[in-house]
C-alpha cells in the first residue's frame, strides 16, 4: 500500500488555478488524529473504543482521522505526522497538535472532555480557512481545487496539505483480527510534500487568498468515490514543527460529463441570505426548463440531513423557492445540493 500511494503522489500536480467560485467559510474546525498501528493490541482495544466514542460525539463538529505510522496501513505521510507530533507510543490521540491525555483507565471519561474542547475550539475566530471542490473527470481522475484564505493580517510560514481518507474499510487490526471495521482511515498525502504546498513565507494580508489544484487517478486506487473524504489542513511551520491552524473536508464529488448539461441550464444559483440564521430563499435563474429536480441539505462531509421541497417542473426564468430548515441545526458550514437527470451542483451554506 505504501508503494501504491507513492505512485499517486508522484502523479499529482500543483499549480495556481482560477478558483473564484470557491467561497471560504469563516469557520474554525477542530482536527482529531489517532496515531495507530495495525499490530498494536491497545490500538484495537481501548484506543478503538475511544475513537468510536469520539466519532459518535463529534460527527459534523470535527474532522477525525486514524493515521497509521506503522504496520499494514503505514504511509509516508502517516510516518511524518507521527514524527511531527513527537509520539512515544501508540495509540496516541491529538486535538490539533496538542496531545490528548487518554489511556486505558480514563478514556471513557475523556470522551466528554474532548467533546467540550471541540465545541470551544469551533467557537473561536479562525486565522485562516480553506475550501475544496472535487471534480471527477471522464478519464477517472479526481481534480481537487483548493483555496486558502487568511482573515487576519499575520506573518509566518504556512502550508496547505491535502489528504485522502477512506471512510470505511474492513481489514486486520490486532487483537480484533481480519474483520475489523476501520473508520476514517488515513491513506496518505495528495501531492509531493507530506505537509502540502507552501502558501507564504513572510507577511500575509487579511483576505489574501491562495488557489491550488491537485489531481490523481482515483480509479487506480481501488477506492470507491462514495467511500472517500478529502481533507485540507492548514499548517504553520514553527522551527522544525508543523503546528495545526485549521482544516476543512469534502466528499461531495461533481461529475464533469453530466454537470456541464445542468450548468448550461442554470444561469445562476444562490441562497439568500448566506450566512443565514433561520429560513432563507433559493434563487434560481434558468436558461432552460428542468424537470424532476431535487434539493438536499448536506453536512460539509456529505451526509444528507434534510430534503428541501422543490417543484417538480421549473420552467425557464427566475424562481424563488422557500428554504425551510429543520430546527436545531448546528451552526457551521453545510452544502445545498441540486440534482436532476442532467447532473448535480452544490452551494456552500453557512448557518449561524
Amino acid at each position: 500500500m505504501k508503494r501504491f500511494l507513492l505512485a499517486i503522489m508522484l502523479c499529482s500536480s500543483s499549480f495556481l488555478v482560477n478558483a473564484q467560485e470557491l467561497e471560504v467559510p469563516k469557520t474554525q474546525i477542530p482536527l482529531i488524529t489517532k496515531i495507530s498501528a495495525s499490530w498494536c493490541p491497545h490500538c484495537g482495544n481501548w484506543g478503538w473504543n475511544f475513537l468510536e466514542g469520539l466519532l459518535q460525539n463529534n460527527e459534523g463538529k470535527a474532522i477525525m482521522m486514524a493515521t497509521h505510522y506503522s504496520g499494514n496501513y503505514k504511509t509516508a505521510a502517516g510516518e511524518q505526522l507521527a514524527s511531527n507530533f513527537g509520539i512515544v507510543g501508540q495509540p496516541e490521540f491529538y486535538l490539533g497538535t496538542d496531545k490528548i491525555s487518554a489511556n486505558s483507565s480514563n478514556y471513557s471519561s475523556m470522551v466528554a472532555m474532548v467533546s467540550s474542547n471541540v465545541s470551544t475550539i469551533a467557537g473561536q475566530s479562525p486565522l485562516a480557512q480553506s475550501a475544496l471542490k472535487l471534480i471527477m473527470q471522464q478519464d477517472g481522475s479526481l481534480k481537487i481545487q483548493a483555496r486558502a484564505q487568511f482573515f487576519e493580517k499575520t506573518s509566518g510560514e504556512f502550508y496547505l496539505g491535502i489528504y485522502l481518507i477512506q471512510k470505511n474499510f474492513v481489514g486486520y487490526q490486532s487483537p480484533l483480527g481480519n474483520s475489523a471495521e476501520h473508520k476514517n482511515l488515513f491513506r496518505g498525502a495528495i501531492g509531493d510534500e507530506n505537509f502540502g504546498d507552501l502558501l507564504v513565507a513572510g507577511s500575509v494580508d487579511a483576505d489574501q487568498a491562495f488557489d491550488l489544484e491537485h489531481s490523481f487517478n482515483l480509479n487506480a486506487t481501488g477506492y470507491s468515490s462514495d467511500n472517500i473524504e478529502i481533507v485540507a489542513i492548514l499548517w504553520e511551520k514553527v522551527g522544525n514543527k508543523y503546528e495545526y491552524v485549521n482544516a476543512n473536508s469534502s466528499n461531495t464529488i461533481e461529475i464533469v460529463s453530466s454537470n456541464e448539461e445542468l450548468e448550461r441550464r442554470i444561469n445562476s444559483f444562490q441562497v439568500s441570505p448566506n450566512p443565514l440564521r433561520s429560513n432563507g430563499t433559493i434563487l434560481l435563474s434558468l436558461d432552460q426548463p428542468i424537470e424532476g429536480i431535487s434539493a438536499d441539505l448536506l453536512t460539509i462531509g456529505g451526509k444528507k440531513i434534510q430534503n428541501i421541497a422543490m417543484p417538480n417542473l421549473l420552467p425557464a426564468g427566475e424562481h424563488q423557492i422557500e428554504l425551510a430548515l429543520q430546527d436545531r441545526l448546528q451552526t457551521g458550514v453545510y452544502l445545498l445540493r441540486l440534482q436532476s437527470a442532467q447532473g448535480m451542483i452544490s452551494k456552500r451554506l453557512i448557518i449561524q
